[in-house]
């Protein structure tokens, strides 16, 4: 009944002769709002790349709290090449994508992607967009959301977008950083290098100290203790495995014996750790799976408690 609607017939035929892209616009219910904002990757700072690499932590991360349970659409969106143009023959040279995750304690930076803690997530595309449709329910917020691109070290900028019922309130804001983060940089040498619990010489190792000396605020003491090679930060490549284990002090287990250690090694692993307040300090063993690499390691140590230390001597 409109001839000025916008709709128009063509054949396949002619159709593939004039068209060689196609855009599809997803339609938002009336009555929802958007909730937007503007980030960017930088170089040596934010751009991370995907969990595949010991850097996707340092990519932006944002916390989402909604009112009530809803339906929401997210989409991660970089600049359009038809406006600001790609040297690459008008193709997307950043590959992106987006990652989802609920129930992280506090709306603190989330340092790994733990599978269990994975809401919803997109596969990374050379795209406009990388887009899902999600449920979010106020008894799992904070939500922690993760936009990055495939590769580490590529700048660039985007748009995080929400759309979601009104009454739900949808509001993204950044995550919080670590009340307390420190790094220890480290070496395992021809003489510290003993390797797994599966060898003799496992306590052969670089051993770093840490304790708490005080509840924290909310009487709930959460450790995190994050570790890499000096190599994994630029490339997986060559990096051994690696893995913890933290050692009793003579009080919470017998001597020498592990209270809590890594699952798996991995070329960078991350390890959650539930201790007592205890007025000694609690070893930790840095290991290779396998003994003899020689090379550098960082470690660092992340808590909600103001009260813990780290040393890489004893306290």
């Amino acid at each position: 009944p409109d001839s000025n609607d916008g709709v128009f017939f063509i054949s396949f035929i002619d159709f593939l002769q004039f068209y060689d892209k196609i855009y599809l616009c997803k339609t938002v219910p009336a009555g929802w709002t958007e909730s937007s904002i503007l980030g960017s990757w930088e170089l040596g700072k934010t751009a991370g790349g995907c969990s595949n690499f010991p850097t996707w932590l340092f990519n932006p991360q944002y916390q989402l709290v909604v009112r009530q349970r809803t339906q929401a659409f997210v989409i991660l969106s970089q600049g359009d090449i038809r406006k600001y143009g790609e040297g690459s023959g008008g193709t997307y040279s950043q590959s992106v994508g987006v990652v989802m995750l609920h129930s992280v304690r506090g709306g603190f930076r989330v340092l790994a992607v733990d599978d269990d803690f994975v809401l919803e997530r997109t596969a990374y595309a050379n795209t406009r967009e990388r887009s899902f449709a999600v449920t979010l329910e106020p008894e799992r917020c904070p939500y922690v959301i993760v936009p990055a691109t495939f590769e580490p070290g590529h700048a660039g900028q985007f748009r995080l977008t929400i759309f979601g019922e009104t009454s739900a309130g949808a509001r993204l804001a950044p995550v919080l950083d670590w009340p307390v983060c420190r790094e220890i940089k480290g070496s395992w040498t021809a003489q510290l290098s003993g390797g797994c619990s599966n060898n003799p010489s496992w306590k052969q190792n670089p051993t770093v100290f840490f304790k708490i000396t005080s509840p924290s605020p909310d009487g709930n003491e959460v450790i995190k203790l994050r570790l890499t090679t000096l190599s994994t930060t630029k490339s997986l490549e060559g990096a051994p495995a690696v893995g913890m284990y933290v050692m009793g002090d003579g009080i919470v287990a017998p001597e020498g014996e592990p209270i809590v250690s890594t699952k798996s090694f991995s070329q960078h692993t991350l390890l959650d750790v539930s201790l007592p307040i205890s007025p000694k300090p609690f070893p930790v063993l840095i290991c290779t799976f396998q003994p003899g690499f020689i090379g550098d390691f960082i470690l660092t140590a992340f808590s909600n408690n103001p009260s813990f230390i780290v040393s890489p001597k004893p306290i």
